[in-house]
């Protein structure tokens, strides 16, 4: 028997694409910034299960800065549903709610415009006029032939059932000594990436072409898309060289990526949508963001020019205290104080930072 020495299979390996991380270069979709650039912020349903009556959306055109707002039935009338994953052509899925809203946090409208800001203030004008519904919430009544119907158009709350046997199960269970019997609950759960879904999309009228960079991780991406905008396929050109910051099988995005990209058809500038874990990772993201931006040069300046900086910055303080010293001796001895102190701050943050790079660089090498 001939043995095969595989190359990767079983090999450990040192990550690639740790170099640009550690030196804040990595590449995210959040780092992208075309000109022209619009932001889209989305209108999201409070209630679980209700019918859309009407939506207002003349005082969010009104603001300054507001280029459009997409509703689901605009949506629906110019598109084609996403694909369900299952052989269930009755249940529409389309970006927006459309007629119902059936979860809380549905999106039932697009606000696009000139900023993240701006876009997110709108949103707070959009009027909607909802008649809430009873909805069910467990699932084995929803399956009885009486419960409200998600999607009534199919018939029934219950979109795939298979039975899936390998071998002589039933005679197996039948010839067992012994049988045991219980009852599995699995519980709500979620998966939440540290990078939220984020999409960038660009129309190019000449060429008839759709460029899109997004945090994806799956396969027929661009025919997806193509097919849920009634695009040829080869019109959809979907971009791999953004990094993507975890993904836990929630990096999907396609009704992220249609708004966008219908967006992109109706007006020519470039569009941008970033999925925001709201109250608890708001302030969070921020930081990353920030540090994502500067680390690289923050860690450069640092290393190399730190002690010029803090020279530099020690000097112009001192010309404020001579100043001071003429006017408030009380300000002036205050100032000294705190500039001695920022000063030894400096020399032990530059010391403690040349001994990580030192390590860091040891470790790439």
């Amino acid at each position: 028997m001939v043995e095969h020495a595989f190359r990767y299979i079983a090999k450990k390996r040192r990550p690639k694409e740790d170099r640009r991380f550690i030196a804040g270069a990595g590449r995210f979709v959040a780092d992208l910034a075309l000109p022209g650039m619009l932001h889209v912020a989305l209108v999201a349903s409070p209630y679980p299960f209700a019918r859309i009556r009407g939506i207002d959306t003349e005082k969010a055109l009104a603001l300054p800065g507001v280029v459009a707002v997409l509703t689901g039935a605009e949506l629906a009338g110019g598109t084609d549903p996403t694909m369900p994953g299952v052989d269930a052509p009755k249940v529409k899925r389309w970006p927006l709610a459309h007629q119902f809203v059936r979860y809380p946090g549905e999106w039932v409208a697009a606000v696009v415009a000139e900023s993240r800001a701006l876009a997110e203030d709108a949103v707070e004008l959009v009027e909607v006029d909802y008649e809430p519904l009873t909805p069910v919430t467990d699932p084995e009544g929803a399956m009885r032939p009486d419960a409200p119907a998600v999607h009534p158009d199919h018939g029934s709350n219950v979109l795939f059932r298979k039975k899936w046997v390998w071998g002589p199960v039933e005679e197996d269970f039948a010839a067992a000594d012994q049988k045991l019997s219980f009852r599995a609950r699995w519980h709500r759960s979620s998966t939440v990436p540290i990078e939220t879904f984020g999409v960038v999309a660009e129309w190019n009228p000449a060429q008839q072409l759709l460029d899109v960079w997004a945090s994806i991780q799956m396969p027929k991406f661009s025919d997806q898309l193509a097919k849920a905008l009634r695009l040829s396929g080869n019109a959809v050109r979907v971009h791999f060289d953004v990094d993507v910051g975890g993904s836990y099988g929630v990096k999907r995005g396609l009704k992220h990526v249609a708004i966008c990209l219908l967006f992109s058809l109706v007006d020519p500038a470039h569009e941008k949508m970033l999925a925001e874990y709201r109250k608890v990772f708001s302030d969070y993201k921020a930081v990353i963001d920030e540090l994502d931006v500067n680390l690289g040069k923050i860690l450069a300046a640092l290393h190399s020019g730190l002690r010029d900086y803090n020279q530099s910055i020690e000097n112009n303080f001192k010309e404020v205290v001579g100043i001071s010293n003429q006017m408030v001796p009380e300000i002036s001895s205050l100032l000294k104080t705190q500039i001695d102190e920022l000063s030894e701050q400096f020399d032990e943050l530059g010391s403690v930072i040349s001994n990580a790079m030192e390590r860091v660089n040891g470790r790439v090498k």
